[in-house]
């Protein structure tokens, strides 16, 4: 019983934890639109972003690549260059780690479902 209490309760922290952190990316994604943002907030946002790139959550990949590609963007109407090609540096990275984890789970998708095909011929 005690065991099954500490589950929900696990459980029901996580998803606090998923709802808080999709608010704060769509405080940066806000931000990151702002006309005339200064390079120091960009920075800032930037950084922001970072704490979000390891924790793969459904939903929130568009919104951290779409943040990033603003920021880039805004940083080039600043005529920051090098802030600009850091930073689609860092999305390229993003993208490619996104991308792998489909592709993973496809793939675990697909053997999962010929070892049922071949358990359901024997």
């Amino acid at each position: 019983m005690k065991s099954k209490l500490f589950l929900i309760i696990f459980l029901l922290s996580g998803l606090d934890n998923q709802a808080q952190s999709i608010q704060e990316l769509e405080t940066i994604h806000t931000k990151a639109k702002m006309q005339y943002v200064k390079p120091e907030v960009l920075d800032g946002l930037v950084s922001a972003l970072k704490r979000y790139e390891n924790d793969f959550v459904p939903g929130q990949d568009t919104l951290i690549m779409e943040s990033y590609r603003i920021i880039v963007s805004a940083y080039m109407e600043n005529n920051h260059f090098k802030q600009a090609y850091e930073t689609f540096n860092r999305y390229l990275e993003y993208k490619e780690k996104v991308l792998s984890q489909d592709k993973v789970v496809q793939l675990m998708m697909r053997l999962t479902r010929q070892v049922f095909v071949r358990k359901k011929m024997i």
